[in-house]
């Protein structure tokens, strides 16, 4: 049964991530140094593609930031955070299409994009980088609890960190 009483909240949340996916583009396809496609599915896995990557991306820009000076991500500037965090199902999507492109997780940050290469082998060096959460129970956005299955990737393993502010390297379109 749906919970309509949350609805509004959902339209919302949904709303801001594709304006999100919109306001952030440029950025990305500076980072990657390539032109990414907006993907037509609006339940697609990754948010953009082209014929060698795919692309996630995760805005957290209300509540996380990026910390330089201590290599850290704090919430709303005080906890701070050791994983950050995705649904399994993208995680699964890779694995299944794995020979086909490389994939990649971003979490946008208050001035800072986090980029993680979706590893399959969650251990490297004997070190665990990223684990399975499962029936992760938690508000996803939804407007009420749900559970779901998600990776917890661990922030000092995020393979690039990029300081982009006010998009610098946008053309004025004035």
């Amino acid at each position: 049964m749906e919970n309509n009483r949350n609805k509004p909240r959902f339209e919302a949340n949904y709303e801001y991530g594709k304006q999100s996916e919109k306001a952030n583009k440029t950025d990305l396809e500076y980072i990657f140094k390539c032109n990414l496609n907006d993907s037509p599915n609006q339940f697609a896995n990754f948010d953009y593609y082209n014929d060698s990557i795919m692309v996630e991306l995760k805005d957290r820009s209300k509540s996380l930031d990026y910390h330089e000076s201590e290599e850290k991500i704090k919430y709303n500037n005080r906890k701070v955070i050791d994983t950050l965090w995705f649904d399994k199902p993208k995680l699964d999507y890779a694995k299944n299409h794995w020979n086909e492109r490389k994939y990649y997780v971003v979490w946008k940050l208050k001035e800072y994009y986090l980029v993680w290469n979706v590893d399959l082998n969650p251990i490297k060096d004997n070190i665990v980088n990223w684990y399975i959460e499962y029936d992760n129970t938690k508000d996803h956005g939804k407007g009420y609890e749900q559970s779901r299955d998600i990776v917890n990737v661990y922030s000092d393993t995020i393979d690039d960190i990029y300081f982009i502010p006010s998009s610098s390297h946008k053309q004025d379109s004035g």
